[in-house]
């Protein structure tokens, strides 16, 4: 590649060139050895006159001919070091100037010292590359703006956000916290299988692999080994816990991901009694030790104190004061009935207890919390043990912060054959087309009428540390799984449905269709969807437009756009909507405030727009008429 054929445009090939130069001159950009005496963060603590070896990205660069400045930044912090004209070897600052770009990763030697203007720096005596940048940081192109973007390229946003590293050092003390606590408090930790047979412990929808060895198809685990470690109860064992990843085939949204970290603890000869006494002391301990404070202000609930003493809430009382319905005598009309009231949504095929958990999820919003949730029906609650004064209630408990279960708990059921009748009833549930029921575990069973002994268990998961952050639990996960960015822009369309509101001007649906078309056309690292070029005769390219276009749609309730939306997003389809709110108040800041503090059913959508593959985007929205 020779200079003349670099496109000064192409920060990259510019690279390229310079490497190409760096790589001829005999120097090596990427050693496997480096020298480092010292830290950063312990360079800026030694006295001055000592000689240090540091390394770290250059994060700034500043020629001034006979002085060049630059930002040296490692994991522990950031140190200006400094080349003199009078001090330092002419061709050690000219190579510094011509080879080295923003990103580089260099060590550096030199002497510590203040500048004139009380700037803590390392005067460079030597400097060698280890890793030759070959792209530019975000910041030169104002940042990461897409926040798809930021999780695809996490690496990214840690260089330039070390507020988002220390979010996951936070995270692992998390983890180290309750591992420490249970060790202390005599668990043993224990690792089960992660491929099963059948996969139980948890309502969910299990992934499916194929093992070639054995030659039929297994499950990821739906559960932290809870099946597994009840086993390990019947097997003498009597304290056990387990930290590790677990898999659901289910939605995506703030709260839920598909493959997360999960512990689930089992203690033989206590019940859930004794475990909320525990589970409530290991909370006020592990809080104070990751964030050191016990106060937080999570979804918009304001002041949220851990270190104080738990109330326990009724779960049939609680949704009979605030619908009117009595769970335990209603049927499945009444409570459909009642679902239809709230306008929440549920599955033709939905169990009474599925029914019955939406109308509860709908009812906890208010709870600010912390406080422990109980008597849950056993409907509910498959795996649970029952109370002896009331056998159609449960001895189980959730943990309830911030509108949210963020815990779960039991007197685990040790009766073999309730635990078969209940898998029973499961295995019917399923048959009639719930995927999330659980399946018929006959070695459980069998294990359990060896006799295992009164026992509790709890679990929590990787959302617990996201509540307490405040932040979406994709976040805090270092590379969540983000949509497929490859796969031809042919294969996709874009579909807009607007509300079809009584009297609402036309030039507010043409105002809602013309945003919605921009969001889309100004998404971050798209190509314009077009037809295949023309060529006419003297070779000019025409661009085609796409043949499918955009389409657009009508719906005839507000509350089906939301609905919509919602399905669109579980999909994993791009989503862009308009509001009403959007339309009335323009400023980006005053319409989030606003969003912020309403409930999603109380957001007036005036259209949305949904984008992704041709069929299933067809198939979402078959239901919907065209726009006149």
């Amino acid at each position: 590649m020779s200079e003349n054929n670099v496109d000064i445009n192409d920060e990259r090939s510019v690279r390229l060139q310079r490497l190409e130069n760096i790589k001829k001159q005999g120097i090596n950009p990427y050693p496997a050895n480096c020298k480092r005496t010292h830290t950063v963060k312990q360079a800026l603590t030694t006295r001055h006159d000592q000689e240090v070896t540091i390394t770290g990205r250059v994060m700034a660069k500043r020629d001034f001919g006979k002085i060049i400045f630059a930002d040296i930044k490692d994991r522990s912090g950031t140190i200006q070091i400094v080349f003199k004209h009078e001090e330092t070897e002419e061709d050690l600052m000219e190579e510094f100037s011509n080879k080295v770009d923003l990103g580089d990763i260099l060590q550096v030697k030199g002497e510590r010292f203040k500048t004139e203007k009380n700037e803590e720096s390392v005067l460079v005596e030597e400097w060698k590359f280890l890793a030759k940048s070959l792209r530019p940081l975000p910041e030169k192109f104002h940042g990461l703006k897409d926040k798809e973007t930021r999780l695809r390229k996490r690496y990214l946003d840690f260089i330039d956000n070390p507020e988002e590293q220390a979010l996951f050092e936070r995270k692992a003390k998390f983890w180290k916290e309750i591992r420490d606590y249970l060790l202390k408090k005599d668990f043993l930790e224990v690792y089960t299988p992660v491929l099963e047979k059948k996969a139980g412990g948890a309502e969910a929808e299990p992934f499916v692999t194929h093992h070639n060895a054995l030659g039929m198809d297994v499950f990821l685990r739906i559960s932290m080994g809870e099946l597994w470690q009840k086993r390990l109860m019947v097997g003498g064992f009597e304290k056990t816990f387990e930290i590790g990843r677990q898999f659901r085939n289910e939605g995506m949204s703030k709260e839920h991901l598909q493959d997360y970290t999960q512990m689930e603890f089992y203690w033989a000869y206590a019940d859930y009694e004794d475990c909320m006494k525990m589970v409530e002391s290991m909370f006020k301990e592990f809080v104070q030790a990751v964030w050191n404070q016990t106060k937080f202000d999570i979804h918009g609930f304001k002041g949220i104190e851990i270190d104080q003493n738990w109330e326990k809430i009724d779960y049939v009382e609680t949704i009979e004061e605030k619908t009117g319905i009595n769970v335990l005598t209603a049927d499945k009309k009444e409570v459909k009935s009642k679902l239809d009231d709230l306008d929440l949504e549920y599955d033709e095929s939905d169990g009474k207890g599925r029914l019955v958990d939406s109308l509860w999820k709908h009812c906890r919003k208010e709870i600010k919390g912390p406080c422990f949730l109980v008597n849950h029906p056993v409907f509910v609650s498959p795996l649970a043990k029952r109370k002896e004064d009331n056998p159609e209630l449960t001895e189980r408990f959730q943990v309830i912060i911030a509108g949210t279960e963020i815990a779960n708990g039991y007197s685990e059921l040790n009766d073999p054959i309730d635990q078969a009748e209940r898998f029973k009833k499961q295995a019917e549930l399923r048959a009639q087309g719930d995927e999330e029921a659980q399946m018929f575990d006959k070695d459980f069973v069998e294990a359990l009428e060896h006799g295992m002994p009164p026992t509790t268990g709890f679990g929590m998961s990787v959302r617990a540390f996201a509540f307490f952050e405040d932040r979406p639990i994709r976040e805090c996960v270092m590379f969540p799984l983000t949509r497929k960015k490859e796969g031809s822009q042919k294969e996709k369309v874009s579909h807009i449905i607007l509300a079809d509101k009584e009297d609402q001007p036309d030039w507010v649906k043409m105002n809602t269709a013309s945003h919605l078309t921009a969001s889309l056309a100004a998404r971050e690292g798209a190509s314009m969807i077009k037809g295949e070029d023309a060529v006419t005769s003297d070779g000019d390219i025409i661009p085609m437009y796409a043949e499918e276009g955009i389409v657009i749609k009508e719906a005839d309730e507000v509350k089906n756009l939301n609905e919509l939306k919602q399905k669109a997003q579980q999909k994993g389809f791009e989503v862009t909507c308009f509001t009403q709110e959007m339309l009335e108040l323009g400023d980006s800041k005053k319409i989030k405030e606003k969003l912020d503090s309403q409930e999603s059913e109380d957001v007036n959508y005036l259209g949305i727009l949904i984008y992704g593959n041709k069929d299933q985007v067809e198939e979402l929205t078959s239901d919907y008429k065209l726009a006149d």
